[in-house]
């Protein structure tokens, strides 16, 4: 049978709604053993509202190019309002056209053009980006298949986004509702696997293998989960630091 949908809008969605920025929300992660086959975008606990499931990018090579494609390449400025023009125009033309259709097919033509009017918006303010503050690519671990590996660049390009007014709301996955295996690590089962051999009492810290794989797991994210704190303390904003305005929830599910 098919699976429903989410009932409603999850908090990262909808303290994304509640914070707007240029991006209102960027979600990152993975949601399988990283391979080269793998989807370059993937949809994990994260809902806009009933049924509405928020977008991953999988690939950080693709989240880097569509957040910040423009702003480091060529004069970004002067392209992207150039774009801002078109889509604004094409959301008029759309608006126009809804006037002269049946009331359904109306509505989904309205649909297209707020749709079109968003990204006009997006697009309009992506000059008012420092290109400076978006750290140079690196090519070889953006393209890693290593799950370790493949995270830290997510969180490079989360902790850009937050920094350079991007978005105010990231949103970190690796495998929320999938079991990837940690090769970077050391893993050789997946993490549902290593729960099961762990135990079901997560509390539980002993000194088997899977215990040891699962700890170390769990040491790996949180000094990711670290290192964005770090970047974000260094960041002065107002009387303190990025940091000091930044809120982490976080969730740690199979490890």
């Amino acid at each position: 049978p098919q699976q429903a949908g989410p009932k409603d809008v999850t908090i990262d969605a909808a303290l994304a709604k509640a914070h707007p920025s240029i991006h209102q929300h960027v979600a990152l992660g993975f949601n399988e053993t990283v391979g080269p086959t793998m989807a370059p975008m993937f949809y994990a606990c994260s809902a806009s509202g009933p049924n509405t499931k928020v977008p991953h990018y999988q690939d950080p090579k693709l989240a880097h190019d569509m957040l910040f494609g423009k702003i480091v390449a060529g004069s970004p400025r002067a392209e992207v309002n150039t774009q801002a023009k078109l889509l604004a125009y094409m959301a008029r033309d759309i608006g126009r056209l809804a006037t002269q259709l049946p009331r359904e097919e109306a509505r989904k033509a309205e649909q297209y053009a707020d749709a079109f009017s968003e990204i006009s918006r997006r697009q309009s303010r992506l000059g008012e980006i420092d290109p400076a503050k978006i750290p140079a690519r690196d090519e070889k671990l953006y393209g890693s298949m290593l799950e370790t590996e493949r995270m830290q660049a997510h969180c490079e390009v989360a902790t850009a986004a937050l920094i350079t007014g991007l978005t105010n709301t990231i949103t970190l996955s690796s495998g929320a509702v999938s079991y990837p295996m940690w090769k970077g690590l050391g893993a050789e089962i997946n993490n549902h696997e290593l729960a099961h051999q762990c135990g079901y009492n997560p509390e539980i810290i002993g000194d088997t293998a899977p215990q040891k794989m699962r700890a170390r797991i769990r040491a790996f994210n949180m000094g990711l989960v670290a290192s964005i704190v770090d970047r974000l303390e260094a960041i002065p904003e107002g009387t303190g630091s990025m940091m000091d305005n930044t809120l982490i929830v976080l969730s740690l599910i199979h490890i």
